[in-house]
């Protein structure tokens, strides 16, 4: 820990009355996310206890609608043990080292963690992709949901942005307060491939409806960016970026 203080720490945040009517609504979900916290994080919201998140270097929410006054003071207080040392072999520091941030999102919703896109295997011909991702419902009835997924070139001062590739909808039932994920596989012709020195993006835009009463309702979107490339290790060509061999100089094993 470079010789820095360890130990158990405590954050609180006083919200006042106004405060919290600006911030909070009944119609939504309120995740309070953390990006990272070293070790142990334990959150509280005016003395519910939400859970705890172990590991230190991975982001977390949790749902604080429940426990929140919209019309008065609210305490919110994350716990935080870095306390068993030594802990790790390079320096940890301690505490919530990366932004916090409140998102505000519809009962059903996907899960801001759990998103991912990877590539499973990949040619100058084509790139098949794996796209996961959960959807959480937060309501008291299950719902019928679906998941709108679409591939474009990520538009930038760099790129161009002309690929536009629609995966067919995936449909699933969430039951009531529980989480369930989508599996997507898609296919990207003549793939242009993620380098160190060609370093082009795609972007996974996926749309999560669900059905009530009749209609279709969008209850959110969120963009992904990503970049196609395979990664592997083996004991005699080391480290292999798309299936050719690449040099290491060194790696950031600190924050």
């Amino acid at each position: 820990s470079g010789y820095l203080p360890t130990g158990i720490g405590w954050y609180r945040l006083h919200l006042n009355a106004k405060q919290s009517s600006r911030l909070f609504n009944k119609q939504n979900v309120h995740l309070l996310r953390f990006d990272g916290v070293y070790m142990n994080a334990e959150v509280f919201v005016n003395g519910h206890r939400l859970g705890k998140h172990p590991y230190g270097y991975t982001p977390f929410s949790f749902d604080i609608a429940p426990f929140i006054q919209t019309d008065g003071d609210n305490v919110i207080a994350v716990r935080v043990d870095n306390a068993e040392q030594p802990s790790s072999r390079w320096y940890t520091g301690s505490g919530i080292y990366r932004p916090v941030s409140l998102l505000s999102v519809p009962d059903v919703f996907i899960t801001p963690e759990a998103i991912s896109v990877s590539t499973v295997s990949l040619n100058d011909e084509r790139a098949i992709l794996h796209i996961t991702v959960e959807a959480e419902n937060a309501t008291d009835k299950p719902q019928e949901c679906r998941l709108r997924t679409t591939i474009t070139e990520r538009k930038d001062a760099k790129q161009s942005g002309s690929l536009s590739l629609t995966i067919p909808e995936q449909a699933i039932t969430i039951p009531a307060h529980s989480k369930r994920t989508f599996d997507i596989e898609s296919e990207v012709a003549s793939p242009k491939v993620w380098t160190p020195d060609f370093p082009f993006l795609y972007q996974a835009n996926v749309q999560l409806l669900s059905a009530s009463e009749g209609k279709t309702h969008a209850e959110q979107s969120i963009a992904i960016p990503f970049g196609i490339r395979t990664v592997a290790w083996n004991a005699t060509e080391g480290l292999l970026l798309n299936g050719k061999s690449i040099k290491l100089n060194g790696g950031c094993i600190h924050h």
